[in-house]
């Protein structure tokens, strides 16, 4: 059975959450914590084939603040004639900190198995597979001095799977000192920012949403820990 996440790659949502992810990224690097841990709890594949005359004509519309995005996905491409998906730009950004960890999360066992493979293949990072994000403060176990970058981008996103997540990324945070947090949620909607959001509550004791767009059905949105709260805002979203 094909993985529905198919159909997406190369779409201009997609584009979008890769290229916030991008710049996501570099802050966190930036920070020059010991530790960077990347966590996908919905990660689909690290790389997929995709229509790129289609996507070519969707990052024209982006604009310059994009750049470091499109010139990794058309170096891949030019390389293997593949899509670099989430997981893959990350481990790209990634490959040379000295302690950085993928810890990811697939639910198709198909998927799951050809996921398995691209991890061995395409990347040297340390790298695990959990089944679910309850799992996550298990892989978490030392996170002193650790920047850690969630994403969260399931075909559609639910109430109870939200509240699950948050739990789990909330019981992580109540056990680390000196952690940087940011999250980035991709959903589909027709409704409004506001009325989509207020579905899926956050901690604001910890957790503070600094960003959110809706394009046509599109909606993205980031939270981060209050630490750095306001110097993402600034950086990033300036």
């Amino acid at each position: 059975m094909q993985n529905i996440q198919t159909s997406n790659v190369g779409n201009f949502g997609d584009i979008i959450k890769h290229a916030l992810l991008v710049q996501l990224i570099r802050f966190l690097k930036n920070r020059s914590r010991s530790n960077f841990i990347y966590v996908d709890l919905h990660t689909f594949l690290m790389q997929h084939a995709a229509n790129f005359p289609t996507w070519s004509s969707n990052v024209a519309q982006l604009d310059n603040a994009c750049k470091e995005y499109i010139d990794i996905e058309r170096e891949h491409y030019s390389k293997t004639n593949n899509y670099l998906c989430s997981s893959g730009i990350a481990a790209q950004l990634l490959e040379k900190h000295s302690h950085a960890n993928l810890i990811l999360s697939e639910q198709c066992a198909e998927t799951k198995k050809t996921l398995k493979s691209q991890l061995d293949t395409l990347t040297k990072l340390d790298h695990q597979i959990m089944n679910h994000s309850t799992e996550l403060s298990s892989y978490l176990k030392s996170s002193s001095d650790t920047a850690l970058f969630v994403l969260i981008d399931p075909f559609k996103l639910e109430q109870k799977e939200w509240s699950e997540h948050m739990s789990a990324i909330t019981n992580v945070l109540q056990q680390s000192t000196n952690m940087d947090v940011v999250i980035e949620v991709f959903n589909y909607d027709e409704r409004s920012v506001d009325e989509h959001w207020k579905d899926f509550p956050i901690d604001e004791s910890v957790l503070k949403r600094v960003y959110a767009i809706k394009y046509n059905k599109y909606h993205l949105a980031v939270f981060t820990t209050l630490n750095i709260a306001d110097q993402v805002s600034l950086k990033v979203f300036k």
